[in-house]
């Protein structure tokens, strides 16, 4: 590798930290709105689909009789809203986190979730705690975390890549 090419990724240009610290503030704006939401929907007495799981129920039968295989009915709605759910806080807290700790996501949506499930269990009589949404909500915090690995790369490259240029004086900023 030349040296100048390995000075480039080394060294940030300078507007870097201020798009980093940009980049880290939007996240963690992001992150709060979210925990908002989460909190108001799985922290209620009832449940957010409960004035509407009559309706989403004739829809799923109404698409069977039209062709959607019968094993995927309410649970799987209800399960893949669960991973669904989750996806954020795991795309969320692994962009926060140093590249290396990526992982450390997954482990903060399973006990997430496992802490509103508890909750629901103990605090919330009209609720109804289930492994199976600790299961769909970890998966969901996992899929979120391997964006968001996916995410910093392409970004990590293409900053790269436009440092080389502008270094190279193909490029002006």
């Amino acid at each position: 590798m030349s040296g100048s090419l390995g000075d480039s990724m080394l060294r940030r240009p300078e507007g870097a930290a201020l798009a980093t610290r940009f980049r880290l503030r939007l996240v963690s704006i992001l992150l709060a709105a979210y925990v908002v939401i989460v909190i108001a929907m799985t922290l209620t007495p009832t449940a957010p689909d409960r004035p509407i799981a009559i309706q989403l129920r004739r829809i799923i039968q109404e698409l069977q009789e039209r062709g959607l295989p019968a094993f995927i009915g309410y649970p799987v709605f209800e399960f893949t809203a669960n991973v669904l759910m989750f996806l954020p806080l795991g795309l969320l807290i692994a962009l926060l986190l140093p590249r290396h700790l990526w992982w450390a996501a997954i482990i903060c949506g399973a006990w997430t979730s496992s802490f509103i499930e508890f909750s629901q269990l103990l605090l919330l009589p009209g609720r109804v705690a289930s492994i199976g949404d600790i299961i769909a909500n970890s998966l969901g915090a996992l899929l979120g975390a391997l964006l968001a690995v996916a995410v910093r790369r392409a970004v990590h490259r293409r900053d790269l890549l436009l440092y080389i240029d502008v270094r190279a004086g193909r490029r002006v900023l």
